[in-house]
């Protein structure tokens, strides 16, 4: 195996103040299945305190010292470094009672939760794997350490996880992991919903989301999760029917995008009213995960903005741009996606394919021109209108509003001159009037 020299020197620092080190976890995983190592985090039976003392002339952060572990910067990454632990019962499904210090590796390992996360690596004594890890990893098969039932009752996040990992290697579940996260598929309400949140995010942006949404249903995690309330009763916010599988395989793979197309439905909106219900489901699904409000706009935004008609003039465009600016490349990618694979029928997917090189041709010019496509891109604004002899208030707004359709239709030019000018023939007309 084959990991930085900045890792090995850790180890080193480790072992030559007496302690016992040893890479373990994600990072031995990766490089057995032959990917590269992103985290690499360590096990040892040095104490928090004594990992601090070994590095002192570092920077360690103690964000998990309660539970045994300390970060260590280094100049090119941060390395988690944990004692060797052996936890009692689980207070609430999801923490440790107490964390047990371990001085046994084989002890830390056995607590862990999937054979291929429960092994350990050393540059001299080779691959520590008690539990069959590096055979499963061969065979394809997600398999928990020792009884299933027990791991998931420990930490109910595992049951995401679990389908996590299984989703992205493609790989097998074993029969009695998916019986104990079906027996105990409600227990994720012990689970916060910002973790919640995180697991699915990572499921979602993975390579195989739709493999993912299966078995979030196979398993009884969809109807825990996707519910009005925590209870996990049949008021499902939406069935995995409705999630359109082809969308979200070929989205991009952003937060943003692949969530709006989890949304988005089995087919294009055939009316406001429905696509204000699929507004709301997602809403209130991503507000019950918790998630932030910058990624609850961002998704709206995508999903009310995918079911309108596409536009047909470049003036459209422009508008376009401005009300989803700078996100209006997403929805682009939406609509080519969703034409792709939503489209009622071959002639109407051809249509929408073909209007829709219209309309990224078109934003380019808008681009490339500066075309104006919201308020700030008038050659006047507030402040102006205000000179002018307007009073503060909502007819300001009214006024720039009114203004930019006039500019975008090509009516007036977006000179101050001409603006100001359009500005007084209105003022003194409305007074007219």
């Amino acid at each position: 195996m084959m990991f930085s020299d900045e890792a090995l020197v850790v180890l080193r620092r480790l072992e030559d103040a007496g302690y016992e080190a040893w890479i373990v976890g994600g990072a031995v995983r990766d490089l057995l299945m032959g990917n590269a190592a992103s985290d690499i985090d360590f096990a040892t039976n040095a104490t928090p305190e004594q990992i601090e003392a070994v590095f002192f002339d570092e920077h360690t952060l103690d964000v998990g010292k309660s539970f045994g572990t300390i970060r260590v910067v280094m100049p090119t990454a941060v390395y988690e470094v944990t004692t060797f632990r052996a936890e009692s019962d689980y207070r609430d499904g999801r923490h440790p009672e107490q964390v047990r210090y371990s001085m046994h590796l084989e002890e830390d390992l056995q607590r862990r939760d999937f054979t291929m996360n429960a092994m350990a690596w050393h540059p001299e004594r080779g691959l520590r794997d008690p539990f069959g890890g590096e055979r499963d990893l061969h065979a394809g098969l997600l398999r928990a350490v020792g009884c299933a039932e027990e791991r998931i009752a420990e930490d109910a996040l595992r049951m995401l996880r679990a389908v996590r990992f299984a989703s992205r290697f493609q790989w097998k579940m074993d029969p009695s992991l998916r019986r104990a996260i079906q027996a105990q598929h409600e227990r994720i309400r012990f689970v916060s919903m910002e973790r919640c949140h995180e697991e699915l995010e990572r499921m979602l942006t993975g390579e195989h989301p739709d493999s993912a949404v299966a078995l979030l249903e196979e398993t009884g995690l969809w109807k825990s999760l996707f519910t009005d309330t925590p209870a996990g009763d049949d008021a499902l916010l939406f069935s995995v029917k409705e999630v359109c599988s082809p969308l979200l395989c070929i989205v991009p793979p952003t937060p943003a995008l692949r969530w709006a197309a989890l949304g988005f439905g089995p087919s294009f909106a055939g009316s406001t009213e429905e696509t204000a219900m699929r507004l709301s489901r997602m809403d209130r699904l991503l507000r019950k995960l918790k998630t932030s409000t910058r990624l609850r706009d961002e998704v709206r935004l995508l999903l009310r903005e995918v079911h309108l008609p596409l536009p047909e003039t470049r003036a459209d465009v422009q508008r376009l741009i401005g009300r989803t600016q700078p996100q209006q490349y997403q929805l682009l990618q939406l609509m080519q996606a969703a034409s792709t694979v939503a489209s009622a029928s071959s002639h109407e997917r051809n249509e929408r394919m073909a209007a829709l090189s219209r309309v990224e041709k078109q934003m380019h010019e808008v681009e490339q021109q500066h075309l104006p496509v919201e308020q700030s891109d008038l050659a006047l604004g507030g402040a102006e209108l205000l000179a002018m002899g307007m009073k503060p208030g909502k007819r300001v707004g009214e006024m720039l509003a009114w203004l930019l359709d006039q500019v975008i239709d090509g009516q007036v030019e977006n000179t101050v001159a001409t603006l100001t000018k359009t500005v007084q023939q209105r003022m003194k007309k409305g007074e007219k009037e």
